[in-house]
């Protein structure tokens, strides 16, 4: 009967199945999650989110019932939908329903890089997909955040910038129709306008990238493959991917309380390594252990808290870097794209057993995600100045009490004031002559003179290096 086909159908039919998973009649849920896919597909179109959870569910079944290749195939299927549901809803939505939206979806990303951790790490496909996965993902809330949009098109030609006006529409229209299908509108003719909307979207963006190499930039980077990000690597060099995923028990479809640190290693020729690190809560003990003993040395200086510490660091040479070492081969520029609390160590001061820092035998950078690894060839904008440096600002009453048009935060707003931090005089002093290039070119601002509006003012320096404290409000 046409009922049916109704999406209130294939919603009864998707939590029957759930209940037969419940009770044990796993014979009886493929079916009905087979029939709640087609409904879906048919009424709402094969790139709707709902299509997606389908998927997953269907995924986690297979996987349940050992058969991992149709696991993975489904999952990736299910994965495809959420990053095109990315790309043309996010621009319309605030940056809490993004993070909402990632943390809903975040069910197919860890249950992929689990699956490839229990069965595939071995395959160097699947770890090539598992880390392309975690290239798009990690930091896309960011890159698809408001300001960026913006930024990108302040800095197009008329017609370009006329070109992504047009694709904004197209992409608010499909987001609309995506989500909700109007009431007066047929399945099959819903279906037809996003198809239609689907190829105005892609021929658009492939006409602005031709236009404008920004746009082709921010294309190259949300398509960024394996092969392209090897590209990047320094010669001789590794990009060490870090990700924190949620451990998953698949023979009873559930996720784990537990957590492991995995890592991606990619060399300048395209070759991928996955390497566990091991389960979250042991390896945080220790890395919160190591901060802290940092934090106690800073502080007291006296012989036993800095031994402790340099203990620590040791422990973590072992726990961290020796089983990523073996991968590396004789690199030694290593690019490092933390995750979770590895965003709060010093790579740099980790202690080998010969007793030299890391900071001794590579050398080290860090990105947030790999994907600013990408070279953007001409929307890179050219440096106006060589260095700012901005330190040691002047935190007190009468800074803090000066009018502030602006409406910036400072200090009093926090419930009272900063006192100078140790060492930030010392760094205005000894960084400049470090830096080559023009001395006119080079901006050091101290005090009273190391302001917001000064950070905010300048254009695209080569060097930008903030002295002072960070403060994160609950």
């Amino acid at each position: 009967t046409q009922g049916a086909e109704y999406p209130e159908v294939a919603a009864v039919v998707g939590n029957l199945a759930a209940l037969y998973l419940v009770i044990g009649s796993d014979t009886k849920v493929e079916p009905l999650l087979r029939r709640a896919l087609a409904i879906r597909e048919k009424t709402s179109g094969p790139e709707h989110p709902l299509v997606a959870t389908t998927l997953h569910n269907l995924a986690i079944l297979a996987a349940a019932q050992r058969n991992y290749p149709s696991a993975v195939s489904l999952l990736k299927r299910s994965l495809q939908i959420e990053e095109r549901t990315i790309q043309n809803v996010f621009p319309f939505t605030t940056e809490p329903e993004k993070l909402r939206f990632i943390q809903s979806t975040s069910g197919n990303y860890m249950a992929y890089l689990s699956l490839l951790h229990q069965q595939g790490k071995d395959q160097q496909n699947l770890v090539r997909d598992g880390l392309e996965l975690v290239l798009r993902r990690k930091g896309i809330v960011f890159d698809a955040q408001a300001r960026v949009q913006e930024g990108l098109q302040g800095r197009m030609s008329e017609s370009s910038r006329k070109e992504w006006e047009r694709l904004s529409v197209l992409r608010g229209e499909y987001a609309r129709l995506l989500l909700k299908r109007p009431e007066h509108m047929s399945t099959a003719l819903h279906r037809e306008r996003l198809n239609a909307l689907q190829k105005d979207i892609e021929a658009t963006e492939k006409t602005l990238a031709g236009q404008s190499a920004l746009v082709a930039g921010e294309l190259k980077q949300r398509n960024i493959t394996v092969e392209v990000a090897a590209k990047a690597v320094p010669e001789n060099g590794v990009l060490v991917e870090f990700v924190r995923i949620e451990d998953f028990d698949f023979s009873k479809g559930t996720r784990l309380p537990s957590a492991r640190y995995l890592a991606f290693v990619l060399t300048s020729v395209g070759e991928v390594t996955l390497v566990d690190l091991g389960e979250a809560t042991k390896l945080e003990k220790e890395m919160q252990g190591a901060l802290d003993g940092i934090r106690m040395a800073l502080n007291r200086r006296d012989v036993a808290s800095i031994t402790h510490s340099q203990q620590s660091l040791a422990g973590l040479y072992t726990s961290l870097w020796s089983p990523l070492a073996p991968a590396f081969g004789s690199a030694d520029h290593i690019v490092l794209s933390p995750d979770g609390l590895l965003n709060l160590i010093p790579f740099s001061a980790l202690r080998a057993p010969d007793g030299r820092f890391l900071l001794e035998r590579y050398h080290l950078a860090y990105v947030a995600s790999s994907r600013e690894l990408v070279s953007r060839g001409d929307s890179l904008v050219p440096p106006t100045t060589e260095l700012l440096l901005v330190a040691n600002p002047a935190f007190d009453d009468t800074i803090s009490g000066a009018a502030n048009p602006d409406g910036a935060l400072r200090s009093r707003d926090f419930g009272g004031t900063f006192s100078p931090l140790p060492g930030t005089a010392r760094e205005a002093n000894e960084i400049p002559p470090l830096v080559a290039g023009d001395g006119a070119k080079k901006q050091v601002m101290l005090g009273a003179s190391a302001t917001e509006r000064v950070v905010k003012n300048v254009h695209s320096p080569r060097i930008l290096h903030v002295a002072t404290h960070g403060f994160f409000l609950g």
